[in-house]
């Protein structure tokens, strides 16, 4: 900001600030869900205010850093942990992510979480999303009895059709819903494993059903493909949050 601005009483957890790290080193304060933490009232004037200690709050933190080291900074917090979505959990012997679970689009040289990925030794591994086992009642359903070429073939008309709305190419004035379209396209879900293929393939994308996705919004959705269609899922039974927590650690321990 241009102009110093004050922050009064914001109460911080003291003990621990950050996971594992060494809290006197960190520009990091925490809030609340740490049981039994002691609550202090600290008052801190500084430069820049970073809101959350997710990877864009950390990755802000360390642009600060780079950008200008006479700039002071503080990184707001308000749960236990650093990571933002990045978050997992003991599940018996192994680590499950309960948030972030891959790196996306790992094909080219140029992606900036997978290269992050690499210099912290974060372990992942190559994710096959042909590689898929279906049972129905449990019972072993084949693949040749789901319809996966119909589903294909009206899914490509969709994105057909939206990347020529999206040029400009046809009419997007009115807009349309992934449903109808996929309807239009010759596609109308009959079975549970038809709305199991939707669920794979829109649902699970979009975060929501083919009937509230707007068309001229949410397609073509290839803006995850940008550094390739390799997919990786993180297998490291330190966390995807590893990676946040690393690089928090590198943050100037004088910002604040």
């Amino acid at each position: 900001t241009e102009q110093t601005k004050s922050i009064s009483h914001y109460q911080s957890v003291t003990v621990p600030r950050l996971h594992k790290l060494s809290a006197s080193t960190i520009p990091l304060l925490m809030g609340g869900g740490v049981e039994g933490a002691q609550m202090q009232c600290t008052e801190h004037t500084i430069d820049v205010a970073i809101i959350g200690a997710g990877m864009a709050g950390i990755a802000a933190a360390h642009e600060t850093d780079r950008s200008n080291s006479d700039i002071s900074y503080v990184v707001l917090e308000g749960q236990s942990h650093i990571g933002g979505r990045m978050r997992s959990k003991q599940f018996g012997s192994i680590v499950v992510e309960e948030g972030a679970n891959w790196i996306v689009g790992t094909s080219t040289a140029n992606n900036p979480v997978y290269a992050l990925a690499q210099k912290y030794g974060l372990e992942s591994a190559v994710q096959n999303w042909d590689d898929i086992v279906t049972y129905e009642n449990g019972k072993f359903v084949s693949d040749d009895d789901i319809r996966w070429d119909d589903f294909a073939a009206a899914y490509h008309c969709l994105e057909a059709n939206a990347e020529l709305r999206d040029l400009g190419d046809i009419d997007n004035s009115d807009d349309i819903s992934a449903r109808d379209l996929l309807t239009d396209c010759g596609w109308t879900p009959t079975s549970v494993l038809d709305d199991e293929i939707e669920w794979m393939t829109i649902d699970w994308e979009h975060a929501t059903v083919p009937e509230r996705i707007s068309v001229n919004g949410g397609f073509p959705a290839n803006h995850h493909n940008s550094f390739g269609a390799q997919d990786r899922l993180v297998i490291d039974p330190r966390g995807y949050s590893y990676v946040a927590s690393q690089m928090a650690s590198e943050l100037n321990p004088g910002s604040v």
